[in-house]
């Protein structure tokens, strides 16, 4: 079973195997071994990223993670044990190699990304429930027998891999969501340059910075370091974006945890949102308790 994200211990930091596949190749990670499991908060199985030292055009299907030892186990409460059982109840074809055509499905419950289970990238025309599912067929144009027709996202983590990836060009890369189709470059707004701001759901995203306005607060504020505006009767709104986001519910969700480490410091990150902006007298994007919706980037 592949597994998509893990914890690095050279890094000390949550990234995906495609991330881990770059850092390498920068000479910022050097063990395909030095890895562990975040599956459940009791799970520290040692993991391996197959194909970590291999170039993109290499690849005869993306990195990803596996347990490295039946030494080094899996919780049983590790939701990737969980879905390995359903998972062996699964058929598909093999195929023999992979090719992204940069056409993704977004899957979404009413108010955005959900909780994501095992992140499994499908392997050769095998279906999962993982924040990757891929669809193939075989190539009439290609040298390969095997692509990769569609694929669904379940997680904003690889969505922002898709964006930032090399391996796909944004402006023609689609991304469909419902009955909607939009490119990549249309679905990222950058927050980094001053933009008028509509009610329009985007992955809104730019440096930030996070504080605390008083210390028995029971949350913290992101703002976005560029001010944007919009236009209400007839009068430009100007302000810095921000989100409240409550403190308890980083520790609950293991992909914000290192947001603490910014606070109140002045140090800036890159922070994604899904969704809409709520324009009034302020501009906030709203998370409405969906911490799926929010992501960062150091």
């Amino acid at each position: 079973m592949s597994i998509e994200t893990a914890y690095s211990l050279e890094l000390k930091d949550v990234i995906s195997a495609i991330e881990a596949n770059q850092y390498y190749r920068q000479g910022k990670l050097h063990d395909p071994r030095a890895f562990s499991c975040i599956g459940s908060d009791d799970c520290n199985a040692q993991l391996t990223c197959a194909n970590l030292s291999k170039l993109p055009n290499e690849w005869i299907v993306p990195p990803y993670f596996k347990q490295s030892s039946d030494l080094s186990p899996h919780s049983s409460n590790c939701d990737y044990v969980k879905h390995k059982a359903t998972a062996k109840n699964q058929k598909g074809n093999i195929g023999s190699s992979l090719i992204k055509t940069g056409n993704f499905n977004l899957i979404l419950d009413l108010d955005g990304f959900s909780k994501p289970k095992a992140d499994n990238p499908t392997i050769n025309g095998k279906t999962n429930s993982g924040s990757i599912t891929s669809y193939t067929k075989k190539s009439v144009s290609s040298k390969n027998k095997i692509q990769q027709k569609n694929s669904d996202i379940k997680s904003l983590r690889k969505l922002v891999d898709v964006y930032q990836s090399e391996d796909y060009d944004n402006s023609t890369t689609k991304i469909n969501i419902n009955s909607s189709s939009f490119t990549l470059e249309k679905l990222f707004l950058n927050l980094d340059s001053t933009n008028e701001l509509k009610h329009q759901q985007h992955i809104y995203f730019g440096k930030a910075t996070i504080y605390e306005r008083k210390e028995e607060d029971k949350f913290y504020i992101i703002e976005f370091s560029t001010e944007h505006y919009h236009v209400s009767k007839n009068k430009a709104v100007t302000d810095k974006p921000s989100i409240m986001v409550f403190k308890d519910q980083l520790q609950k969700h293991k992909h914000l945890r290192k947001f603490e480490k910014y606070v109140s410091t002045g140090n800036t990150f890159t922070c994604y949102f899904f969704g809409y902006p709520e324009l009034q007298k302020y501009i906030n994007f709203k998370l409405h308790n969906n911490y799926y919706n929010l992501f960062l980037r150091d």
